[in-house]
C-alpha cells in the first residue's frame, strides 16, 4: 500500500497464490466500514486505486480476503 501516510487516494498492490477474486475492507477506529470492493488478480498481481479523500483524518484499517487468508495493515489518512 502506498503512500501512507496518504490524503485518502492511495494504491494497493501485491502478489497472490491464486487469481481468485479478493474482498477488500477499510475499516475506521470504531470498526465502521468505510470502504468495500474487489480486486480481481491476473496472473497472480494485483493492483487497485481507492479513493477515500471524503473521509476524515485518522488512522484505518486495510483488510484483504482471499480464499482463506486474511492481512490487515494500518494506515494513516491525514488532511491539509
Amino acid at each position: 500500500m502506498y503512500p501512507n501516510p496518504n490524503d485518502g487516494m492511495f494504491t494497493v498492490t501485491g502478489i497472490t497464490q491464486t487469481d481468485n477474486p479478493m474482498d477488500v475492507t477499510i475499516f475506521n477506529h470504531q470498526g465502521m466500514t468505510m470502504y468495500h470492493g474487489q480486486a480481481i488478480p491476473e496472473q497472480s498481481k494485483f493492483k487497485t486505486e481507492i479513493d477515500l479523500r471524503g473521509v476524515a483524518s485518522g488512522v484505518y484499517i486495510l483488510q484483504i480476503i482471499q480464499d482463506s487468508e486474511k492481512k490487515r495493515v494500518r494506515f494513516t489518512i491525514v488532511r491539509q
